[in-house]
């Protein structure tokens, strides 16, 4: 009973995740409507404070419970299965996602820590200015500060290393929720012979659309550059 607690945990908390995730995107979308767009709903959410650092550490606290008791499920899982031809066996009735699950998690563990140092620290707390040097229609050359989009942006379009990591973290992301979605579902009862597949499939496709969507934000930016920046940084 207590194993069965433990996985509907982590299953409630991941699907907390994947809502809070959905929100995420749509705040990352109004990057495609430029710096005046993403900077105002950015201070959208700054003129939330304080009440949104209750939020920001409810999301902390969900975080860090989502990930120790997903290690806590694994560990258990692995003293479970002492005779390995019988873990290969079961394994191999497995999708590739659901086997990676834990490597798939620790990555995005150590993409969030890289995604809150180079964004969250940067504009957030240390105050970093979002300088770009774009070119006008009339050939003339200006820097100024675009904040956070500016930040953003200089991170996608002058660093392909970047915009290569976020797009496979991206990936992965989408990887890791298409097989947690309808895992987690599954724990609290929701397996049916006729409705599983339709569950099994909504999950691949809402991973799909979190890995596309994200990713197209970075890809628009690397290979469109809408504004014409031409350098970035301080």
């Amino acid at each position: 009973m207590q194993s069965i607690c433990k996985k509907q945990l982590l299953g409630l908390t991941g699907l907390l995740l994947v809502g809070f995730l959905g929100g995420h995107l749509g705040g990352n979308l109004f990057l495609f409507g430029g710096a005046d767009s993403f900077n105002g709903y950015a201070q959208h959410l700054a003129n939330l404070r304080p009440g949104l650092l209750l939020i920001e550490g409810a999301l902390g606290l969900l975080f860090i419970t989502h990930i120790i008791t997903a290690l806590n499920v694994w560990f258990e899982n692995q003293a479970a299965r002492p005779i390995k031809y019988i873990a290969t066996n079961q394994n191999s009735e497995q999708s590739l996602a659901s086997k990676t699950m834990p490597y798939t998690g620790l990555f995005i563990l150590l993409y969030l820590i890289w995604h809150l140092f180079n964004y969250t620290y940067a504009f957030g707390i240390n105050h970093q200015p979002g300088l770009l040097t774009i070119k006008l229609p009339n050939g003339t050359v200006e820097t100024k500060d675009f904040g956070l989009y500016g930040i953003v942006y200089a991170s996608f379009k002058f660093s392909i290393l970047n915009t290569l990591f976020y797009v496979i973290a991206m990936c992965v992301i989408g990887f890791h929720i298409s097989h947690g979605f309808a895992s987690a579902l599954q724990t609290f009862g929701f397996s049916h012979k006729k409705y599983t597949p339709i569950v099994e499939k909504l999950s691949k496709l809402i991973g799909l659309i979190v890995a596309v969507a994200f990713s197209s934000i970075a890809l628009y930016i690397l290979i469109f550059n809408p504004i014409n920046a031409i350098s970035g940084g301080n």
